[in-house]
């Protein structure tokens, strides 16, 4: 993800950090647990490969 939008990797961490912090969120996993985070698990999956945040 962090090359398809140049840039540093640590960059795309921060904002998903920020956006599952926002959303109440503390982990990708969490999010993919909860009935919101089941529907978009593969399209987020895409964008976000394991162990960007």
């Amino acid at each position: 993800m962090a090359a398809r939008l140049h840039l540093a990797k640590q960059t795309v961490k921060n904002y998903v950090s920020s956006t599952l912090q926002k959303l109440g969120f503390a982990s990708r996993a969490e999010l993919f647990a909860s009935p919101f985070g089941a529907q978009y698990h593969d399209v987020v999956h895409r964008l976000v490969p394991a162990g960007v945040c």
